[in-house]
């Protein structure tokens, strides 16, 4: 009885640390508790568009070089005639005089590593250039006028773009 007496100092600051670190954790416990159950009131649906609603979507350069090379590459693949009238004419007449020529240039590339390596934008007039290279170092320039309406240049030589 002496010893609890002596240390009374002691154990009283003990004793309040004790519960006050015990409702801390109660809190905590029950703070948790309410952020892991779901709330009922919440529903989560996707926004609906209206008619003549649209939202934003922003593609970087890499992105349209990659989509107009790919575009061209189905192109090439698929319907070789389009392909060949997705060159600019003044180019065209000067680099390909006929198909045949255009074929052969393009049975001498390597269609499978089509793909893009290199990439840059540069204004043409009023329109935008994309300069795409390939895996190869194939240049391919795609001269924009709108969304996914461009014509082809496959070299920087021939004419002045």
């Amino acid at each position: 009885m002496k010893e609890i007496k002596e240390n009374k100092l002691l154990i009283i600051p003990i004793g309040i640390f004790v519960i006050i670190l015990a409702i801390v954790l109660v809190r905590y416990y029950k703070g948790r508790q309410q952020i892991l159950t779901p709330d009922e009131n919440f529903v989560l649906t996707p926004k609906k568009y209206g008619i003549n609603e649209y939202s934003l979507v922003s593609t970087s350069e890499e992105q349209m070089s990659n989509a107009y090379l790919t575009d061209y590459k189905n192109f090439l693949m698929n319907d070789i005639n389009e392909a060949y009238n997705l060159l600019n004419e003044e180019y065209r007449n000067i680099k390909y005089p006929n198909i045949e020529t255009f074929k052969n240039y393009v049975n001498s590339i390597n269609l499978l590593n089509m793909t893009v390596s290199k990439y840059g934008k540069k204004s043409c007039g009023d329109e935008v250039c994309y300069y795409v290279y390939d895996k190869l170092d194939n240049l391919y320039i795609f001269r924009v006028f709108s969304v996914m309406e461009y014509e082809v240049y496959l070299d920087d030589t021939t004419i002045e773009i």
